[in-house]
């Protein structure tokens, strides 16, 4: 069987098991991080069972058999795994067109996880922006702030969108920018524009 590769989410310990990784890897599995990457190109989900049972049987079993389908989370987080795994099948792309900055404050406190949460909006569709925004991009800027960052009152003095962390995941799961949404949007009123509840982007090029 040729080498699989498998992205472990956050939910599951399989990969700090030695002895299970041990085995599967004997067999040819790959593994890599990020989860929500996997979901946003596209590729399939499936339990950790599939690990431990693939490690029982010693061989590699068809993941076909390990969907997932956890109708009870998928409602709490407003998404459907199954279909955002096609939406990114499809390509589609919510954060086509925005820019993304992430404030010194939340660099820190992301650590080594800020690369992973760069490529998830990469993925996405946004571009990541590294030097302080100018005002003409505004309309399609988002800041990833917190609230006890210290430039966030400026921020928001100064006409910008901020948001916790969380939106550049979820707006991926979900396959919608909500700009609007006071699950993301972090100090009064400075989100503006969006689309509430609709499916932003487009589909990828080639």
């Amino acid at each position: 069987m040729d080498s699989i590769k498998v992205q472990f989410g956050s939910s599951t310990t399989v990969d700090t098991l030695p002895s299970v990784m041990k085995i599967l890897r004997s067999l040819g599995l790959k593994t890599t991080t990020n989860l929500v990457v996997a979901v946003a190109l596209g590729k399939p989900v499936i339990s950790d069972r599939w690990a431990f049972s693939s490690a029982k049987a010693q061989e590699l079993l068809d993941p076909r058999d390990f969907i997932p389908d956890d109708r009870s989370l998928e409602t709490k987080l407003g998404i459907s795994l199954s279909e955002a795994i096609e939406r990114g099948r499809s390509q589609h792309i919510p954060f086509d067109g925005y820019k993304v900055w992430f404030t010194p404050v939340v660099k820190k406190d992301l650590g080594k996880a800020l690369g992973d949460l760069k490529g998830i909006a990469i993925h996405g569709g946004a571009t990541i922006e590294a030097r302080y925004p100018g005002c003409k991009d505004q309309s399609v800027g988002i800041i990833i702030s917190s609230c006890d960052d210290p430039q966030l009152a400026k921020l928001i003095a100064d006409g910008w969108r901020c948001f916790t962390k969380d939106i550049i995941a979820m707006t991926v799961l979900r396959s919608t920018l909500d700009l609007n949404s006071p699950e993301f949007v972090i100090g009064g009123e400075n989100a503006a524009g969006g689309d509430h509840g609709q499916p932003r982007g487009k589909k990828r090029k080639g």
